[in-house]
């Protein structure tokens, strides 16, 4: 994406990234996303239609739109992101998903996945919750 402080080696220097509001990564067939804590200027991330399995954004507080849809995340933490209002996560592997804390959200899409268990009662903005196709009992 022109980032590269020299060869196109897979490196970046913080201070090329850390002011990007916006990262579509959709479809490009990536595994790991270690380092995407740098992007702390993001406010929105497209990770869907890729191939990881974890996805680790509790620093980056700024998200306000998530979307990490089709890709086999068996766990995700968005606790820290108190500004996030959009939350696309449906066919993955979740297990658990807290979004207790998450008072801004506006729209959960989550449906797909092994969830268990859903509390909604503190998303008093929430107004698109799709959740089909789980292990809600």
């Amino acid at each position: 994406m022109g980032h590269d402080s020299g060869p196109l080696d897979g490196r970046v220097l913080t201070a090329n990234i850390n002011t990007i509001p916006n990262l579509d990564l959709q479809g490009k067939g990536i595994s790991d996303l270690t380092g995407i804590e740098d992007f702390i200027g993001l406010t929105m991330l497209n990770c869907q239609n890729n191939l990881l399995t974890g996805l680790n954004v509790s620093m980056n507080t700024g998200l306000t739109q998530l979307f990490c849809s089709s890709n086999s995340i068996t766990t995700i933490n968005v606790s820290p992101l108190i500004d996030l209002q959009i939350f696309w996560c449906l066919n993955n592997q979740l297990y658990g998903l807290d979004v207790s804390i998450n008072t801004k959200l506006i729209s959960l899409v989550c449906e797909n996945n092994q969830l268990i268990n859903l509390n909604v009662t503190n998303n008093p903005a929430l107004n698109v919750l799709v959740f089909e196709t789980n292990q809600i009992t």
